[in-house]
């Protein structure tokens, strides 16, 4: 507890320098580091953590955190460091895995990390990615089922449904899903 409240005041201090945060970091056990890194992933500060010297990670919220953060840059890496965590039993590594895996330009891969998890672990944004790249590979009928558990009706999620109904030659769906859109996208 007095290690976590540490971390926490380290995140939290507006004025440490990068090198004092390093320094830090370097003496801490692997799982106090790990709430170090989550904590700073959580604030989107990725690049201070990018600044940070990382020596072969092993705590499952070090490797989350690495790979979170890697991700809009180096999607390989991420997929590297977030295969790690979830191959360590770190539930939460698993949909962003699915991210990463899609993101690398590994579509089948990543339709199977998604199709993998348990219905409940996929939220909306999850489910509308898992429709996306059920198109991407060409599972018509998939992408959407997909579209449907969504339940997602907002701009993009009437766009997503609007694409995959013109892929599956359904002419009056894409009429009706692009105008939901268009509805949606015109409201302030």
């Amino acid at each position: 507890p007095l290690l976590s409240r540490l971390v926490d005041l380290y995140v939290q201090a507006p004025d440490l320098k990068v090198s004092q945060l390093d320094e830090f970091a370097r003496q801490l056990p692997p799982s106090a580091r790990g709430r170090l890194y989550g904590a700073l992933a959580a604030q989107a500060r990725c690049g201070v953590l990018a600044q940070l010297t990382v020596n072969a990670p092993t705590d499952v919220e070090e490797l989350r955190a690495l790979g979170v953060c890697s991700l809009p840059q180096q999607p390989g890496q991420a997929v590297v460091y977030l295969q790690l965590a979830a191959g360590a039993g770190d539930i939460q590594s698993r949909g962003q895995l699915a991210y990463a895996l899609a993101a690398a330009g590994l579509p089948e891969d990543a339709y199977a990390q998604w199709s993998s998890m348990p219905a409940d672990e996929l939220d909306i944004e999850a489910r509308l990615a898992l429709s996306r790249v059920a198109l991407t590979l060409g599972h018509l009928d998939a992408a959407e089922q997909h579209w449907q558990d969504a339940r997602s009706r907002t701009l993009e999620g009437w766009r997503m449904g609007a694409l995959i109904s013109e892929a599956r030659g359904r002419d009056d769906q894409v009429l009706e899903r692009y105008r939901q859109a268009q509805a949606l996208g015109e409201q302030p």
